[in-house]
């Protein structure tokens, strides 16, 4: 024997459950009325200009870079992706302006509190395949200036190491704009 009972839900649909005869988790969901789901979604958020200031400035000249991957990490996880800086914009909302970082096609989505990183530290080390080349790391620093909160190394073009002169020079370029002959700045708070 089953019985018909009537219980509200979220959004205030009607929801009416069937219940088996032995266990109250064996059930059908039946709706009474077709609902139509709409998102909520936030006000649109102020789009700034990169003139603005020099994070700003410094984050829109990653484009030059090229092809990134992108290392994210905590106590507990490391996330990675290869990227470009190419769809970069910036926004403003409630809780402060962010970088952002949004390619569809592989799923990333990124945002970075513009005033969550002071500064970037430039790193070359060796590559750990047999050929040990150069590799390239930009880390954007924490607000303690020591913390690294992004890395950025300089990714391949098509096979391992292979990293073309250009986009070498752009970050060297960066490097002497911004560090000069030092591993690191800061901007001015």
């Amino acid at each position: 024997m089953a019985f018909v009972t009537t219980v509200p839900q979220v959004l205030r649909r009607k929801t009416t459950i069937i219940h088996g005869g032995r266990r109250a988790n064996n059930f059908t969901v039946q709706r009474d009325r077709r609902v139509r789901t709409i998102p909520v979604r936030m006000a649109a958020p102020k789009r700034s200009t990169v003139a603005d200031t020099p994070k700003k400035q410094f984050l829109d000249r990653l484009k030059a870079l090229g092809n990134l991957r992108l290392i994210g990490r905590n106590d507990a996880v490391i996330m990675e992706s290869i990227a470009t800086f190419d769809g970069l914009f910036f926004a403003e909302v409630p809780t402060g302006e962010y970088a952002n970082l949004i390619d569809g096609s592989i799923n990333l989505d990124m945002h970075l509190l513009l005033e969550g990183f002071s500064g970037a530290k430039f790193e070359t080390g060796i590559s750990r395949d047999a050929t040990k080349s150069t590799t390239y790391v930009l880390r954007l620093l924490g607000k303690d200036r020591t913390s690294v909160i992004l890395s950025l190394f300089l990714q391949w073009d098509k096979a391992p190491t292979d990293v073309s002169e250009e986009r070498i020079n752009a970050w060297k370029a960066l490097k002497a704009d911004y560090a000069g002959e030092s591993e690191q700045f800061f901007f001015e708070e």
